[in-house]
């Protein structure tokens, strides 16, 4: 079992440690690295929802949705694993926050992740702070070892609280709550090779 540490202030916030296999992260890795290579060329600049109202970018990195890329979600080692983080879910309906005692019943349902963002960062690469269309978010990061970046570390401007990226760690928050990437900074000679700031993000929300 993973080690699940569950805080409620200042707001909802899970760290899941050890969710995934080692087999089990070289398969996403993998993945990820060919949607992101001259092969798979399926990582684009533009996602939408990352401008401000006065049409200013929030963000500088590249991504895509899976869903739209596959056709059939089994084809895709990241789509699979959707299903282990939404096993987690009942787990965290302790008691330790009201919040997510009241949501995590209704969202074990594998229709639950309404969409599945891959976004890759280099030298530069930021997303300034915004809120996500979810009752909850899901972040896993990636990259190769050892690291070749600084930065990218994940704040909630709104609560002062920063999460440090970690191999193999997980984190939920609520998606309304506001939450910036810090710019990642890469050397010269390491870019352009895939070796920055991977992260899959899914989007959980009650089905229907």
């Amino acid at each position: 079992m993973p080690s699940i540490i569950i805080k409620e202030k200042p707001f909802p916030l899970v760290t899941i440690k050890g969710l995934y296999t080692e087999e089990e992260r070289a398969l996403i890795f993998s993945e990820l690295k060919f949607l992101n290579s001259g092969g798979g060329k399926k990582l684009k600049v533009d996602t939408g929802g990352a401008v401000t109202v006065d049409g200013h970018t929030r963000k500088n990195n590249k991504g895509s949705f899976l869903e739209r890329v596959y056709q059939n979600p089994k084809f895709s080692d990241i789509l699979s694993s959707g299903s282990k983080v939404l096993s987690i879910l009942p787990h965290l309906n302790t008691g330790s926050s009201w919040y997510l005692d009241n949501i995590t019943n209704a969202l074990v349902d594998s229709e639950a992740i309404s969409g599945t963002l891959v976004s890759y960062y280099e030298n530069g690469g930021f997303y300034k702070s915004h809120p996500d269309y979810s009752l909850l978010t899901a972040l896993d990061w990636f990259y190769e070892t050892p690291k070749y970046f600084d930065g990218g570390d994940i704040w909630f401007p709104d609560y002062d609280v920063e999460i440090p990226i970690e191999l193999n760690t997980t984190v939920l928050f609520p998606g309304m709550i506001n939450h910036e990437v810090r710019p990642v900074f890469i050397e010269e000679e390491h870019r352009d090779k895939g070796l920055g700031r991977y992260v899959v993000a899914r989007f959980i929300n009650v089905p229907g």
